[in-house]
């Protein structure tokens, strides 16, 4: 689960990581197989120093094959994966339905928080243009600056 949260990918192809697909000099995942593979060619997934500790330790208990792997140590499929994203979400408190793609929603919810640009955003998701950023996730911008906006006015400040 923290692989997705760190790095953005589709539950898919987390699944679908395997040993020979991690580039240590790079800090990166280059996934030849993915969604996009067609359009885009190989997918490069930058991982955070927290994501490369995870993969090293992976790798080091399972040299060859997929790196996430069930409590069986087989590699694990989408409808495992989302099962034990509800039961987590069950322990504590959740009772909605989660979807597996809830990690690359928060994951590019925060990036745009962060001020990200959607050009860097759409890059760190293998996407092959922003737009997608844009006519998706547009809204936190502008409901962010529409709530700051009323803020301000509400405590006397104009924006500046």
């Amino acid at each position: 689960l923290e692989g997705m949260y760190y790095s953005g990918v589709r539950p898919n192809e987390i699944l679908k990581v395997e040993a020979h697909e991690y580039h240590p000099g790079l800090k990166a995942w280059i996934l030849a197989e993915h969604k996009t593979a067609e359009k885009m060619g190989d997918k490069t997934i930058v991982l955070t120093d927290h994501l490369v500790s995870i993969t090293e330790r992976r790798i080091a208990s399972n040299p060859t094959g997929a790196i996430f792997r069930d409590q069986w140590d087989k590699p694990m499929s989408v409808k495992a994966l989302l099962g034990r994203i509800q039961r987590i979400a069950r322990k504590v408190g959740i009772t909605r339905n989660i979807c597996s793609y809830f990690f690359r929603h928060t994951f590019t919810h925060d990036l745009i928080l962060k001020d990200m640009s959607n050009a860097k955003i759409a890059a760190l998701l293998g996407l092959s243009s922003p737009k997608y950023i844009e006519s998706n996730y547009g809204h936190i911008k502008q409901r962010v600056a529409s709530l700051q906006n009323e803020l301000d006015s509400l405590r006397g400040h104009r924006a500046s």
